[in-house]
């Protein structure tokens, strides 16, 4: 909970948890959004997502960890290792997403 008061934080009028339990993220116009978990396993709605907007492990198909270890994760923190290998994955979903969003707009 870092070092919020509240699980729970307002923001224009919706209620928003960093980590995903009500909404991800307030929208942010233009805004990309980030999601540890692939959106498969999680079927809540993004507010504000439009398509191509998403950076999660669905663009790493060899992604190693399953939806309930990725919650184990959220709830108990994972090893170094663990966290080392979870930081990599997200980098690689980072950069694919890059050149896949350069390669549409250079269209």
């Amino acid at each position: 909970l870092y070092l919020a008061p509240s699980v729970t934080t307002t923001f224009r009028g919706g209620r928003y948890c960093d980590g995903g339990l009500i909404h991800i993220l307030p929208p942010v116009s233009g805004g990309v959004h980030s999601l540890p978990f692939k959106p498969r396993w999680f079927p809540q709605t993004l507010p504000g997502q439009k398509e191509g907007t998403l950076i999660s492990p669905a663009l790493t198909p060899a992604f190693p960890y399953g939806p309930f270890q990725m919650a184990k994760f959220a709830l108990l923190p994972p090893t170094a290792e663990q966290a080392r290998d979870l930081y990599k994955w997200g980098s690689e979903a980072a950069h694919t997403w890059l050149e896949e969003n350069s390669a549409n707009k250079q269209k």
